[in-house]
């Protein structure tokens, strides 16, 4: 009686667990008929185990114990995976009245049904089975010109989105669908071989379904309007499910038909082969044809059976085959051999797709349509193996056209790849949070680190170290900023300009190296091109002035201004010339009132010229009349210094 209590109550218990986790499980959508075919089950095994009892001997002892050790565990750690597979402890135990080779299958029947492998095996194959599904439906529709992209389960087109989940995760899905086969073949007494073999066809069939459901559910979103709901899909599918499924329970039968007639009219050989016995029993169905030991091993003579016969077995299994069933599995072969060779034929295709979409954006951006072009940056960035290019224009697009906040996510989430992220997101991310319209405030060291990850890469070495060098100047680590500096001119020939400007802001003497004179023969030439580039003119004679080539610069502004005697030019002359009187007025020896004529002119030319203003005012001090030349620069002054007053 204690037994027989036991027994039942261990089929109830994982139902009624303290978090309810199982029960939770089986009331998801996509397990309903998993729960419908434990329901079935418990119905048939309660009654007669209450009636009767089970027999105790050690195979029922063991089951027992092991079922209530897995569900102790299962309820200790809320595990529904150990629950599950205590449940099926509990059914095989609870069939007690049944041989020792049926309870053995109904275990492993259930436990390949209900729980399956380990949570972390069944989720990465779950993952796969869905990414590759989905991938294969994905470039279906865009073999069918469906501009889309995915997120994981979720299809976005330009009129609409798709949860692929409601067709994966639907009842008549995969799980579902392995409940009922198993459920029906174990009430018609079938071998678990024979069950087991089933499964692989129902995958291969649920397969291409499902494929078909998702193609179908995009092409009815593509032009905006949507007559079937997702869910329902599965639902319309049904009638093909049965019918291939049908197909291949007779490709089942051909496969796995007994080998013995039941006259048994066929030569000794082919009845006594251990092998065509053991055929008939465990995987036939047919113990009854083959009573008795089944013996490969000869243990008196230490050798294999004189009736084991390997090739015998394999030419009576192929003439004893049932070939008029052919037509009817004809279906479930075409699809289990056609589905993976339209997989090969579509993965081959995956190059020409990313140029379609490639292509597609192109007239995208071209038309400004901004909704297709995300789709297809999302389309290309999302892609397995993604190029990092299209991975860094999709975050540049949500940043610019979509929001602020998501394109910083988004470069942030690229800069977290694995081996130290993308190059250009750092670089991004440094040079967006150094400006004045920041998207977020980062602290300074984390801006350093950001640019030490983006000197890495060839494309970003040049830029990261020119940021780095400002960084640490302004720091007031002069040395350390201009090794940075060093390294951004040894990167990208530009980058000299701003070791230059360095150098002539801190008054020191360059000395023309190879990369300062290449950079400064480039300037030469951009100018020789463009004359009348008055910003070019006066940048390149800055450089020269900071090079020592102060009289190439002074001939250079001088060109420009005849040229064209603009307001810039006059201030660049200015400037060269209260240099040449400052360097004149800091130097030990004095070379005549070369100096004075220099602020006397800086100051004609350039009124508003501070460092002019302050020459001439030690100029002064030291007995040099200039009451004339500083009328004007003293009305440019108070005027500023009125402004400002007028505006504080």
């Amino acid at each position: 009686m204690i037994l027989r209590i036991l027994a039942v109550f261990s089929l109830l218990v994982p139902f009624f667990s303290a978090a309810g986790e199982l029960l939770t499980w089986f009331l998801q959508r996509e397990h309903w008929l998993q729960f419908l075919l434990v329901l079935c089950c418990q119905a048939v095994l309660i009654p007669p185990l209450v009636r009767r009892g089970i027999p105790l001997d050690r195979w029922t002892s063991l089951l027992l114990l092991t079922m209530l050790a897995v569900l102790s565990a299962g309820i200790v750690r809320g595990s529904v995976w150990l629950q599950l597979s205590a449940w099926c402890f509990a059914a095989a135990t609870a069939a007690g009245a049944l041989q020792h080779s049926r309870r053995g299958r109904l275990l492993l029947v259930l436990l390949v049904t209900l729980p399956g492998p380990p949570p972390a095996w069944k989720a990465a194959t779950d993952s796969f089975f869905d990414n590759h599904l989905l991938q294969t439906a994905g470039a279906t529709g865009t073999l069918l010109e469906i501009w889309h992209f995915r997120v994981d389960r979720l299809l976005v087109t330009t009129h609409g989105s798709i949860d692929a989940g409601l067709i994966l995760d639907s009842p008549l899905g995969l799980s579902g669908t392995f409940a009922v086969v198993a459920g029906l073949m174990l009430y018609f007494h079938r071998p678990a071989v024979q069950i087991l073999l089933m499964l692989p066809f129902t995958a291969g069939i649920l397969y291409l379904t499902q494929t078909g459901c998702c193609v179908l559910a995009l092409i009815d979103i593509s032009d905006g309007s949507q007559w079937v709901k997702p869910q329902y899909w599965p639902l319309l599918a049904l009638p093909l499910n049965i019918s291939l499924l049908w197909s291949a329970l007779h490709l089942k039968i051909l496969l796995t038909h007994g080998l013995i007639p039941p006259d048994r009219d066929v030569s000794p050989e082919m009845l006594l082969n251990p092998c065509n016995r053991f055929w008939d029993r465990f995987v036939g169905g047919r113990p009854a044809m083959t009573a008795g030991p089944i013996r490969f091993w000869d243990s008196e003579q230490n050798r294999f059976s004189p009736a084991f016969r390997p090739a015998g077995f394999l030419k009576d299994w192929l003439f004893s085959r049932r070939m008029f069933l052919l037509p009817r599995a004809a279906p479930a072969i075409a699809v289990l051999f056609a589905t993976p060779v339209a997989d090969l034929l579509i993965d081959s295709q995956h190059v020409k797709l990313r140029q379609q979409y490639k292509a597609v954006f192109a007239q995208a951006e071209t038309s400004g349509d901004d909704a297709l072009q995300e789709i297809c940056l999302q389309q290309l960035a999302s892609a397995p193996q993604a190029e990092p290019e299209w991975q860094l224009k999709r975050a540049r697009f949500l940043f610019e056209k979509r929001d602020a906040t998501a394109g910083w996510n988004e470069y942030l989430r690229l800069a977290s790849l694995p081996d130290q992220g993308l190059a250009d997101a750092h670089l991004w991310l440094a040079q967006n949070a150094l400006s004045p319209n920041a998207v977020q405030r980062i602290s300074e060291e984390n801006i350093v680190q950001h640019l030490q990850k983006a000197v890495v890469a060839p494309a970003t070495r040049a830029e990261a170290h020119a940021l780095l060098g400002s960084i640490f100047l302004q720091r007031g680590d002069v040395t350390i900023g201009e090794q940075h500096l060093r390294a951004a001119a040894d990167a990208d020939l530009k980058y000299v300009d701003a070791l230059l400007l360095q150098s002539l802001r801190h008054a020191k003497t360059v000395r023309p190296d190879l990369r300062t004179q290449q950079r400064l023969q480039q300037l030469r030439h951009n100018l020789q091109q463009e004359p009348k580039n008055s910003g070019l003119r006066i940048h390149l004679a800055v450089l020269l002035t900071a090079a020592g080539n102060v009289a190439e610069a002074e001939d250079l502004i001088q060109q420009g201004r005849s040229i064209e005697d603009t307001q810039d030019l006059q201030k660049a002359t200015a400037d060269l010339l209260v240099h040449r009187a400052n360097k004149e007025l800091s130097s030990y020896f004095r070379t005549g009132d070369g100096s004075l004529l220099a602020v006397r002119e800086a100051l004609r030319l350039s009124p508003g010229n501070a460092v002019a203003a302050v020459l001439a005012s030690q100029l002064t001090m030291e007995g040099a009349d200039l009451r004339h030349d500083v009328i004007e620069p003293i009305a440019h002054w108070k005027a500023n210094t009125d402004k400002n007053s007028e505006s504080v």
